[in-house]
């Protein structure tokens, strides 16, 4: 993601704290909701979407949380005679 106006929009919903049981907490960290899991990154080359992986990687691992890889995967839309790659680097 390269616009930064919608990477401070993330940045600042992910510190604008949460509510757990009917209490308000603040957070530095941030805390993604259950409903907010699912990701489509979309690129036009396979070097790119490798790219987007690693800083997806990097983005979670300091969240603390993980991608769920067996749920994962790298689509190839036009070129690939299967249609689906690893989501992992060859």
């Amino acid at each position: 993601m390269s616009d930064r106006r919608v990477l401070k929009l993330i940045w600042k919903w992910l510190k604008a704290g949460f509510v757990k049981d009917d209490q308000f907490y603040e957070t530095e960290l941030g805390v993604l909701v259950r409903f907010a899991d699912d990701l489509v990154i979309l690129c036009k080359i396979k070097e790119q979407a490798m790219k987007a992986i690693d800083v997806l990687k990097a983005v979670f691992n300091k969240l603390e949380i993980e991608i769920n890889t067996s749920k994962s995967k790298l689509v190839n839309l036009w070129g690939d005679k299967t249609g689906t790659g690893t989501f992992e680097r060859d």
